[in-house]
């Protein structure tokens, strides 16, 4: 196979990893990626935007001071639980914005393993609740 056979397979890669950037930096959630000892890779632009800190103070200071102080031990649990054993988790609590104010969050995250199940990152999307929450709330 010459370089030739391979060029539509290269442009093929960029645009689908274009797309895929923009998706990340333009959806409507904060996306993240740590490694496997939960230091923080990447935080998309609504994650930058939401907390008011850039990549880089994400990765000297983290967030878990912006954690709400009664959602603290459970999300701690979660995450610790997480390094640990690999176990992803769901949970909803609130984390202080950009603004000051706390905001309610639906966070997912999940362990990536490679072929031989070894942990390799753990991927977490996190979804503004606020609004649903505070009508459950109202009920």
């Amino acid at each position: 196979m010459n370089s030739l056979d391979l060029e539509p397979k290269k442009t093929a890669l960029r645009e689908g990893d274009l797309q895929l950037n923009l998706l990340a930096e333009n959806l409507r959630a904060v996306l993240f990626k740590t490694a496997p000892d939960g230091s923080i890779v990447y935080v998309n632009r609504k994650g930058i935007e939401c907390t008011g800190r850039t990549l880089e103070d994400l990765q000297q200071k983290g967030w878990i001071d912006l954690i709400h102080p009664d959602d603290f031990e459970e999300t701690s649990r979660h995450w610790n639980r997480l390094l640990t054993e690999s176990v992803g988790y769901d949970t909803v609590n609130r984390l202080m914005c950009a603004d000051g104010q706390y905001r309610w969050f639906h966070t997912s995250v999940a362990a990536c393993h490679d072929d031989t199940g070894k942990t390799i990152a753990f991927h977490g999307i996190m979804f503004e609740t606020t609004a649903q929450k505070a009508a459950e709330l109202a009920l």
